[in-house]
């Protein structure tokens, strides 16, 4: 794969905020390192780079790429500049996260999605706003957005991503100290091509709560990475997934202990329907400096076809002695017991079994976004399982 073709086709842009020659060199050389290839065997990224060159017209003149709601009107509190409109400081700060972290050889369509974007949208939450902010990534487009959150402030934050194009997204999330998140995501439509990177680091005690809820698409990646910098930094982490016939979802976490007394735990279950293909891909790394560490990660799926497929793979990297960490991963069908008992019931048998897949998945599923995903859950296994009331 030829970097230098695939830019080619790329829009130019003067964009104060990115370093295009760097970004491009580092791009020829991810494209072709081990890491992207180990990363991507279950899902070929050459799929996700054609998407490229199949956008709309020139990206960065879009207005509105990505929707802003701030619940209740205007706050005081947050503050949206667009890159293109930022201080020189704010723009140092912007550059300084994005190369410390989602400019790597780990994710090589970061770069292209910066590209591509030729603009983003810097968020300041300078102090606990009384409403929640929502995101929607509604356009096929490109767009990177960079949320800073001052310490002890209180978050509400909700993100869809609503687009049926192909479509990338990237946002960085810096907590400051003390400060909590409650972040609900969500990916429910059946999009032609998706990638998305949630990278969050998390400063001494403050906490992150993330809910996040997918659906298969043609083509579905979704990146997570999670740095506890900070003493005492927290995450937890549901997440659910249901991926019907003929589609494709592809997760990857990867969540850093880099401070002593940090702590995570992450539980998602999905289910495959029909010739479905998912991958989940939990990865913990416990570094030499984080003593005291304590990290849990759960993983359990559903193939109710005997077509589907299911890879499923959870790690631990520990660098030091004195931790608590514990995954585990399992694939498997309804329990017949089960489903005999609610047949006794006087459920069909369908509908028993769809029952049943219903209240595994809602086991993970709560937050502001509930009733949407349940819904949207609901109405992929009826159209598997008709007998469902």
């Amino acid at each position: 794969m030829n970097a230098a073709e695939i830019l080619n086709d790329l829009p130019s842009r003067d964009m104060a905020w990115l370093n295009s020659a760097e970004a491009a060199e580092r791009l020829s050389m991810s494209l072709v390192s081990g890491v992207v290839k180990e990363q991507w065997k279950y899902t070929p990224i050459k799929g996700f780079i054609d998407g490229f060159n199949h956008l709309p017209t020139p990206v960065g003149e879009m207005a509105n790429p990505v929707t802003i709601v701030i619940g209740g009107g205007e706050q005081p509190q947050i503050k949206l500049t667009p890159f293109s409109d930022a201080a020189a400081e704010d723009l140092d700060y912007i550059r300084d996260v994005l190369h410390r972290g989602i400019f790597s050889e780990r994710y090589p369509l970061a770069d292209l999605t910066a590209l591509s974007a030729g603009n983003g949208l810097f968020i300041q939450v300078s102090d606990t706003p009384e409403h929640p902010l929502i995101m929607d990534f509604s356009e096929t487009v490109c767009t990177p957005v960079v949320i800073s959150v001052s310490a002890n402030v209180h978050l509400e934050l909700m993100e869809t991503a609503s687009a049926v194009g192909f479509h990338t997204q990237f946002i960085r999330l810096d907590l400051g100290e003390h400060a909590v998140v409650h972040h609900a995501r969500s990916a429910l439509a059946n999009a032609v091509g998706h990638w998305s990177l949630l990278q969050a680091s998390i400063a001494q005690s403050a906490s992150y709560f993330v809910q996040s809820y997918a659906s298969g698409a043609e083509r579905r990646r979704i990146d997570t990475q999670i740095f506890l910098h900070g003493r005492g930094a927290s995450v937890e982490i549901d997440g659910a997934y249901l991926v019907e016939n003929g589609c494709h979802l592809d997760q990857q976490t990867i969540i850093e202990h880099q401070a002593a007394d940090t702590f995570s735990k992450q539980r998602f279950h999905g289910i495959g329907l029909g010739k479905s293909k998912t991958t989940f891909n939990g990865r913990i790394h416990i570094h030499r400096n984080a003593p005291g560490s304590d990290a849990a990660l759960t993983n359990k799926n559903l193939a109710l076809d005997p077509q589907t497929t299911i890879n499923t793979k959870p790690e631990l990297e520990i660098y030091t002695d004195d931790v608590k960490c514990s995954h585990g991963a399992t694939v498997g069908q309804l329990s017949e017991d089960a489903v005999f008992y609610l047949r006794s019931r006087g459920l069909s048998d369908e509908g028993a079994r769809a029952m049943l897949a219903t209240a595994f998945l809602k086991t993970c599923v709560h937050g502001p976004l509930a009733d949407i995903v349940e819904q949207r859950f609901l109405e992929a296994l009826s159209r598997h399982s008709p007998g469902l009331e």
